[in-house]
């Protein structure tokens, strides 16, 4: 107030004009935060933590309660009150100002956790460093504990499939879209990372199924990995195997998770795939060695097993891909000395004549003709699915070329 001249009885008091001025003008008190960490470093193994206070004072030191406070954590793998997340409300400050938060992570690195209010910024622009530390011996171990039951489908059908698995190492697992590193997928096995004939358009790449739920998984808890698969557009009998990764981190144990899939109906037998890990095959049997005069000219045969999951097409697509042949091999493409004049080329012996289905046998009679040298020689051929891939054993004969 403005004060006026002393009033008479001088007992007399609360003189003055108000200053409403001055009353505006008043110095406005704001907000700030510190922050404190009851551990630090922190094991990245997603179970060890650190407890984080956040005190809201005024700036005469005073205590700010209900005053709502959001932590975020720059980095990977990251868990707030043991939610998987980088920025998360974690509630208002108590009547002491304060409020708690729980901080952990999966990933190492030093990681900067910043104090932020919906009320508005805080006048010191608090952050505190948080240090992760590697674990020293990270243990993805799982065990199986169900699944969905093994299917029969038609060609090109679609269908769901699941699978429970319990954490049973000594890391958690976190699974997010965002995440990176130690992000945990289902992906192909046996063999590790294949690109499977049974790859669905929603799936995260050709090898890498899907994430796990919930997204943050400790020991003694259980993941789900919920999926869906496609039928190749053959029939037959196949085994699909899958495994979790802890992607640039490891692969967890391998339990032999598989599906059996049949796959019957009707079918297209002339239906070419062009996905190299659909082709294999075995070696049934094989005639034995041989010798041979100069020029001398005598049949062999060989027997394989379809043992993949396409079949194997005597022509290939309209511009040959896919057309299973044998073919010179060590190295492949190679032109041959036992060369004859009934081979497609003198690199290629012969396609399969007719459309061989997976699981049937195939047998390919051909002839050679000794080069004219003596000496002792040694012939290797190897199936192609023509600009698809080569598969299967090398089949090796000796022979041993005598003068006449």
């Amino acid at each position: 107030a403005t004060p006026l001249s002393q009033p008479s009885p001088s007992s007399d008091f609360g003189y003055g004009v108000p200053n409403a001025l001055a009353l505006v003008q008043l110095p406005k008190l704001t907000q700030s935060a510190t922050i404190s960490s009851s551990k630090n470093p922190i094991i990245a193994n997603g179970i060890d933590e650190s407890v984080v206070t956040i005190k809201v004072t005024d700036s005469n030191g005073a205590p700010q309660s209900n005053i709502p406070v959001t932590v975020r954590l720059n980095g990977e793998g990251n868990l707030i009150n043991h939610q998987l997340t980088n920025n998360l409300g974690v509630g208002n400050t108590d009547s002491s100002g304060r409020v708690t938060v729980q901080v952990g992570s999966v990933v190492s690195g030093v990681k900067n956790l910043v104090v932020e209010s919906s009320t508005g910024a805080f006048s010191n622009n608090p952050t505190f460093a948080l240090s992760f530390q590697q674990p020293r011996s990270a243990n993805y171990n799982m065990t199986w504990v169900k699944q969905s039951p093994y299917l029969v489908l038609t060609p090109g059908q679609s269908a769901d499939l699941w699978v429970d698995v319990k954490n049973t190492g000594n890391v958690a697992w976190t699974s997010s879209i965002n995440q990176t590193t130690a992000n945990v997928k289902l992906g192909t096995d046996h063999n590790l990372d294949r690109t499977s004939i049974f790859q669905d358009g929603i799936w995260l790449d050709s090898n890498r199924v899907t994430l796990m739920s919930p997204n943050y998984v400790r020991p003694g808890e259980i993941a789900r990995f919920n999926f869906k698969i496609k039928a190749p557009d053959v029939a037959g009998t196949f085994k699909e195997y899958f495994r979790p990764v802890a992607e640039y981190v490891s692969w967890f144990n391998d339990l032999g998770i598989y599906w059996e899939v049949n796959v019957s109906g009707s079918n297209d037998s002339d239906f070419v795939i062009l996905s190299p890990n659909a082709y294999d095959a075995t070696l049934v049997s094989q005639t034995a060695d041989l010798t041979l005069a100069l020029g001398e000219s005598k049949t062999i045969s060989v027997r394989f097993k379809n043992t993949g999951a396409a079949s194997w097409s005597a022509s290939g697509d309209a511009s040959h891909h896919g057309q299973v042949k044998l073919g010179t091999a060590g190295p492949n493409d190679r032109t041959s000395l036992v060369y004859n004049a009934s081979w497609e080329s003198k690199n290629r012996v012969s396609n399969t004549f007719l459309t061989i289905l997976p699981g049937n046998e195939f047998v390919l009679t051909f002839t050679i003709t000794a080069p004219q040298q003596v000496g002792s020689y040694q012939e290797s051929f190897r199936l192609v699915s023509e600009y698809v891939a080569w598969f299967g054993p090398t089949v090796t004969w000796k022979i041993n070329v005598v003068a006449s």
